[in-house]
């Protein structure tokens, strides 16, 4: 619960917890971080730096937000409900960037703000705001991370937290000893084929835009609004399908293609996803360039996450993928025995 698909490993504290981090944040630098109120808790600040009126993702009964001797997001509540687990990575200045299920939100205000002075990082330390807390993640590091790394962080937190792990298939049972092995035992089907996907202008949406036009072979491209590392194209297969491989092409008419990408999937339009690959784009406008996943995903919704370009963000894009087989008829019940000739007069 709480935005989690199962139960979630964390430490969990009540307003007379205090954990201490030590030197960490001291001097500046960047965290990430999962953590939650609980549910009824107080919430107030989860974690707080010394030295400077300095808090990270949790703040009033908010969640989301971020203040550092300044507010460096918006003062308004970003997680609802806010004892969801809050997923929440920032440079300590100007950069702040929020997991949600739409993707990794730029939820930074814009202004530029600094932790220098901070002299020291605590859960319910060095203040009097205290709350009721749990806390699954926490990574901090002594330099700046740029968007493409924080991004990779709080993936990588969705995946441990917010994705649950399928069971494991039981084994077949075995045959009894008593019975014979059938003599003409049937053969294997054969795997469907894989099927080059190319789902229609309505089944896709984007970060931002100024063309959609994102269908393989169409006469442009979708060409994103923004050329920055927040951007992204999702495409509906319509139904659940296995996830084999992407394709891209760049924009028809200009020299204008992502050159790198991640791929996220899911089952659900409001997520979570999962990373499912990161690829090498196109080179030029045309080339269709195929790129296979490790392993086939079991997906209806799939996202382009762009990480490079050459002039501007622009790409068309489909899918190979394999749908699911209807299950095979059960046998029909066997005949019952033929009742006996009646007796002769």
């Amino acid at each position: 619960g709480h935005g989690a698909a199962g139960p979630v490993l964390a430490v969990h504290g009540s307003t007379s917890t205090t954990l201490d981090f030590g030197t960490a944040m001291v001097g500046g630098g960047s965290i990430c971080s999962a953590t939650r109120y609980l549910v009824d808790g107080t919430k107030k600040r989860i974690l707080n730096a010394g030295g400077r009126n300095w808090f990270h993702a949790h703040h009033g009964g908010r969640a989301g937000v971020a203040y550092y001797n300044g507010w460096a997001t918006s003062s308004n509540n970003f997680v609802t409900p806010n004892t969801d687990w809050v997923l929440m990575c920032s440079d300590g200045a100007s950069k702040v960037r929020l997991y949600t299920a739409r993707g990794v939100l730029d939820n930074g205000n814009g202004n530029k703000r600094s932790s220098n002075g901070v002299t020291g990082l605590y859960i319910n330390g060095e203040t009097s705001e205290k709350s009721d807390f749990a806390v699954a993640e926490l990574i901090t590091w002594d330099r700046p991370l740029s968007a493409v790394e924080m991004r990779t962080v709080l993936r990588g937190f969705a995946g441990r937290l917010l994705t649950a792990s399928p069971p494991s298939m039981p084994s077949p049972p075995s045959m009894p000893p008593s019975m014979p092995p059938p003599l003409d035992p049937p053969s294997p089907p054969s795997p469907p084929p894989s099927t080059e996907l190319n789902p229609v202008e309505a089944s896709r949406s984007y970060s931002s835009q100024r063309n959609a036009f994102s269908m393989l072979d169409s006469p442009q491209a979708w060409r994103a609004y923004h050329n920055n590392l927040d951007q992204w194209m999702q495409i509906d297969a319509g139904e659940e399908v296995m996830l084999g491989g992407v394709i891209t092409q760049g924009r028809h008419d200009q020299d204008q293609w992502v050159t790198s990408y991640s791929v996220e999937a899911s089952v659900s339009a409001n997520g979570p996803f999962t990373l499912v690959g990161k690829f090498a784009g196109n080179s030029d406008r045309d080339t269709k360039e195929l790129r296979m996943l490790n392993t086939p995903f079991r997906a209806r919704y799939v996202r382009f996450i762009v990480e490079s370009w050459k002039s501007k963000i622009s790409m068309r894009a489909g899918l190979l993928v394999w749908y699911y087989l209807p299950p095979a008829p059960p046998f029909p019940p066997a005949l019952p025995p033929s009742p006996p000739s009646p007796p002769s007069p």
